[in-house]
């Protein structure tokens, strides 16, 4: 296993238990985020979309979506991952398109409906008990990180470890890694690694890799008048 990636997930099984996740109190998951070196500013709120592919198959690929949500709290950052289910429609077109491993992307609608809906999305627990968030700008890159292959070209990496209660089926720990390449006029694209450790006798991770793309929401425009107007018919059909 890559070395990034192992050193993330053995600090996860050395880790103290987090308390099970069936207490009569479910508090929402404790989360932290370190800043190093110089890093852009992603400050908003943003949908993550990671495309997962298989060596020598990307054809076989899937998607997985997630928000993000930025803020700068003393002029300094803090990312913290919403416990929120995506929108309906969302998922049913992720569903639709990892069904036949399609790629896929939101619509610009899709975008705005999510900026407009947010503080109205449906709380989900995961089970998540702790989210440590770390983004370090390629100044600050230590040996395991220059190392890497798949980060080498990163401008920066957004490190998160996920720590789950025990109980569920749930895994013990989930590591994501996403490594910023290039800036788009909605945000950044990058190379994206991922593992976990589930909860059996013998720990065995399971890793995969893949792309990312990151869309800042509040940079997707408002519908105009005119498309307000048509968006009124969208769907509606005319007999004859």
């Amino acid at each position: 296993m890559r070395r990034l990636l192992a050193s993330l997930l053995l600090a996860g099984v050395l880790a103290p238990a987090l308390a099970p996740a069936d207490q009569p109190t479910e508090a929402p998951p404790e989360q932290t985020t370190q800043i190093a070196g110089d890093v852009p500013n992603l400050v908003g709120r943003w949908l993550v979309v990671s495309r997962v592919e298989i060596p020598t198959r990307t054809d076989l690929g899937s998607t997985i979506a997630s928000l993000w949500d930025v803020t700068a709290p003393g002029g300094k950052m803090s990312l913290t991952v919403p416990q929120v289910e995506l929108p309906k429609a969302l998922q049913d077109e992720l569903a639709q398109a990892n069904s036949t491993h399609a790629r896929w992307e939101p619509t610009t609608r899709e975008l705005q409906d999510l900026r407009d809906g947010w503080s109205s999305l449906e709380p989900l627990d995961r089970g998540v008990g702790r989210i440590e968030t770390k983004i370090t700008g390629k100044d600050a890159f230590d040996a395991v990180q220059k190392g890497e292959q798949r980060m080498k070209d990163a401008l920066f990496i957004v490190q998160q470890t996920f720590d789950y209660r025990p109980g569920g089926g749930r895994p013990i720990r989930d590591v994501y890694l996403y490594g910023g390449v290039a800036q788009q006029p909605d945000g950044w694209t990058g190379s994206y690694m991922s593992a976990s450790i589930a909860p059996t006798p013998v720990p065995v991770p399971i890793t995969l890799n893949g792309t990312f793309r990151i869309y800042r929401l509040d940079s997707t425009q408002s519908p105009g008048l005119l498309e307000r107007f048509f968006n009124m018919f969208s769907g509606c059909g005319r007999s004859h």
